[in-house]
């Protein structure tokens, strides 16, 4: 049976701040993360574009090999039941983790993360994430800034 993000054990305790965040009602195409006991919403059609090109070139240098870049939408926490939990625009991990069946892949599946700042996402991606990914222990994270024609590999 496939486990839905919303769907919770009866032996964990509701994060009241996830309850509410797997509630919002957000236009189509947005993503909600949780970070320090924040909502987020977040995305944009450049933003979509800008990570689907970069996705396309992982695809195509990590063709037949079992490393997986997505931008579906994967979520990515240290503790894939509460607490924090981010959904990069990119995602590098591997397709046997994508077919484990679980809410969100845990920091050690994920090899590579990529965020593209928009206009709402700007203290998140550039202040609090490379903060955050650093001490999950992410080994690469990539921003990219279109508003300044910059990527920082972190």
């Amino acid at each position: 049976m496939a486990m839905e993000l919303c769907e919770r054990p009866h032996t964990v305790e509701a994060d009241p701040v996830r309850v509410i965040a797997e509630q919002m009602v957000v236009p189509e195409g947005s993503n909600v993360e949780i970070l320090g006991g924040r909502i987020y919403v977040s995305a944009a059609p450049m933003h979509v574009l800008i990570a689907h090109e970069i996705m396309e070139q992982l695809m195509e240098r990590f063709s037949g090999t079992d490393r997986c870049p997505t931008t579906a939408g994967a979520a990515v926490g240290v503790d894939i039941r509460k607490g924090d939990f981010v959904i990069p625009d990119v995602v590098l991990t591997t397709r046997s983790a994508l077919h484990v069946d679980r809410p969100m892949l845990p920091v050690a599946d994920v090899e590579f993360v990529v965020e593209v700042v928009s206009k709402g996402s700007v203290e998140k991606d550039v202040e609090i994430l490379p903060t955050l990914y650093a001490e999950w222990g992410m080994p690469i994270y990539l921003l990219v800034d279109p508003r300044a024609v910059l990527w920082r590999l972190s």
